[in-house]
């Protein structure tokens, strides 16, 4: 199933329902997704989209390199988990980045995603913190120069 750009409200469905169940929609909207240089990913399957993820302007403290961007929102619907889908989207998203010149990727993984960040060559940044009322999460990053 092919990768594609979609528009930020494409994505926030399947966002509030894997990343934030039980919060309004709005909630569900982060800083800079609407950003001229934000783009948002998505796979669709049968009409209904089933993977999703957001690449934002965002530079972190872990890193000095220029042009750094934010991993945010990766999600892939429960029942499309273990196909491959996750690891489409993040490599269409690092292709993305190359074409825009990103020299680093940051995000924050679930304790949850570490395994499947480090076989796609990210490295720990920080040891475990809480975001409050999600879960234990990594800094993580991949430099893409």
């Amino acid at each position: 199933m092919p990768v594609k750009k979609v528009s930020v409200e494409v994505v926030l469905p399947l966002r509030q329902k894997i990343l934030r169940p039980g919060k309004p929609i709005d909630q569900c909207l982060f800083d800079g997704d609407r950003a001229k240089e934000s783009f948002h990913l998505a796979v669709e399957e049968n009409g209904q989209i089933i993977a999703v993820a957001s690449y934002l302007p965002q530079s972190c403290s872990f890193s000095s390199a220029q042009n750094q961007y934010r991993l945010r929102g990766m999600a892939v619907s429960p029942d499309h988990r273990g196909k491959g889908l996750g690891r489409e989207l993040f490599a269409a998203g690092i292709d993305c980045l190359k074409e825009r010149k990103c020299l680093f990727l940051w995000f924050n993984a679930r304790a949850s995603a570490l395994d499947f960040y480090r076989k796609s060559d990210c490295r720990l940044l920080s040891g475990a913190f809480q975001i409050p009322d999600i879960g234990p999460h990594y800094a993580m990053g991949k430099s893409l120069s």
